[in-house]
């Protein structure tokens, strides 16, 4: 049965989403949701103008997407114009690598970026390049969060990482979290489950494991981290890491640390698309549930699993949590 989705409760205000970037980015993620679609020039700079000038007319959040939009050279003009429209929300999805030039990142936070979500897949040069398949790209990313770190003692901004978690990366969990937890100012980590899209649809066998082995690991690495010597010293310190697109069942025990895609991606429009659609919309044509699920505690929260997902490895993992 496709899930309704309409019982998640949205805990953001709805943003516009602009994707500025070019369909050539200076990663090429083995994982990329966008990874298969041509390469497209960048959009003209007036589009973006006369969108953000109508969308603010419904929203005051905006979301600059890409693939990859600080290798746009208009990024700064977009920023500037969205701040003088009085949009209070301005965010930023970046892989990180120009933000690695501190001038640069500093120029944005004072320009009107007030959020910004770097994507780090890996706690060493060799499992974060073995997805991005861009030598250097761990360093430059490593340093776009020494940055931030460093910018946020003096400015008001939000930053997180995302951690597309999959088969290449799934045994490193600790050590990319024992990695991150340190930096000054992150708000928080999200732990993306792999979408089966785009590339990683393409390198299906290579990149998704079951989402079970996923959720064993990532307990595993809570654990080790709540016996650690920082949260021995302090007790009270709470670790700020949402799982994203894990479903309930395979979580029991461990359900406070689950977060919900509508507090990760929030949609109105992409700048390319004549049609768009809310995300949790998209999620109900992609996502499905069993038959099973009916009989699930958790079956008015739960958005379910990729229906490719099952497809190829069906529901033999999921079990109903009892009423």
């Amino acid at each position: 049965m496709k899930n309704s989705g309409k019982t998640i409760k949205n805990c953001r205000k709805k943003s516009v989403n602009l994707g500025i970037g070019e369909y050539d980015c200076n990663n090429h993620c083995i994982f990329c949701a966008d990874g298969e679609k041509r390469k497209l020039p960048f959009p003209p700079s007036q589009k973006i103008f006369k969108m953000l000038e109508k969308w603010r007319k419904k929203t005051d959040s905006v979301l600059f997407c890409g693939p990859e939009p600080t290798i746009n050279p208009e990024l700064i003009n977009f920023v500037k114009k969205a701040k003088n429209l009085g949009y209070t929300e301005i965010r930023l999805n970046s892989n990180g690598r120009l933000l690695s030039y501190f001038s640069f990142a500093k120029k944005l936070i004072e320009s009107g970026v007030n959020e910004i979500c770097i994507s780090f897949h890996g706690s060493n040069k060799r499992v974060h390049e073995a997805q991005t398949r861009a030598p250097g790209s761990f360093n430059q990313t490593l340093k776009s969060c020494q940055n931030l770190s460093i910018l946020k003692a003096n400015h008001k901004f939000r930053w997180y990482i995302n951690f597309t978690y999959n088969k290449m990366n799934a045994a490193d969990i600790y050590k990319f979290l024992k990695l991150m937890l340190p930096f000054k100012g992150i708000h928080a980590i999200n732990i993306s489950a792999i979408m089966p899209k785009g590339r990683a649809l393409k390198y299906f066998d290579i990149v998704v494991p079951t989402y079970s082995e996923l959720a064993k690991r990532f307990k595993m690495a809570v654990d080790r981290l709540e016996q650690s010597a920082i949260f021995k010293k302090n007790p009270k310190k709470e670790l700020n890491i949402k799982f994203i697109g894990i479903p309930y069942c395979l979580m029991l025990g461990y359900e406070n640390y689950i977060g919900l895609y509508n507090e990760l991606y929030l949609s109105f429009k992409d700048s390319r698309n004549k049609k768009s659609m809310d995300f949790s919309e998209e999620l109900d044509q992609e996502q499905i549930k069993g038959p099973q699920c009916r009989n699930c505690r958790y079956d008015n929260t739960c958005l379910g699993v990729w229906e490719e997902y099952i497809k190829r490895k069906g529901w033999k993992e999921f079990k109903p949590v009892n009423v």
